[in-house]
């Protein structure tokens, strides 16, 4: 990766190659549909993030407490806890109040969006979409907040959410 966000590593030979500041940032997926999931699971893979998944909000509720990941892409309708009601216990909550959320949703309406970004979600993502523009999503957020490892973010003195 080259251009901003792009940290320079030396290697053999005194070259410098590029390291991927996103490598090993922990990606929370929360979607009822295994197809969904497994999707954004392998492409997020594929550009090394780490994914743990769940299919409701009460398992991924419980999973983000406990594992802190650095981001969440969530559905809205799923059982047991809707991704409004994660989201609003996600901000509520001290230790997870600024952590970037990405709502993925087939409800696509104005008003679902702005109810969305009343709640606090940092970015809306309409079914069907498309991986290169989640993943561009994703990387921007992450820099926003200061999540990508040796950045840009840090030598300008942004600091983590949550961290």
């Amino acid at each position: 990766m080259s251009g901003p966000g792009a940290a320079k590593t030396p290697c053999m030979g005194g070259e410098a190659r590029e390291k991927d500041p996103f490598a090993g940032l922990r990606i929370q997926v929360v979607d009822d549909d295994p197809s969904i999931v497994n999707c954004l699971s392998r492409m997020l893979r594929d550009n090394s993030f780490l994914v743990s998944s769940a299919c409701d909000g009460e398992k991924a509720y419980e999973m983000i407490l406990k594992d802190r990941p650095d981001l969440v892409i969530t559905d809205l309708c799923m059982p047991k806890m809707d991704g409004l009601e994660l989201i609003r216990r996600l901000r509520a909550d001290a230790a997870t109040e600024f952590l970037p959320v990405i709502i993925l949703s087939s409800q696509c309406l104005i008003e679902d969006h702005l109810k969305g970004y009343e709640m606090g979600v940092d970015d809306y993502l309409d079914k069907p979409f498309s991986l290169e523009e989640m993943l561009l999503r994703i990387k921007n957020l992450l820099l926003k907040a200061g999540s990508g490892r040796g950045n840009a973010c840090t030598d300008t003195g942004v600091t983590g959410a949550g961290r």
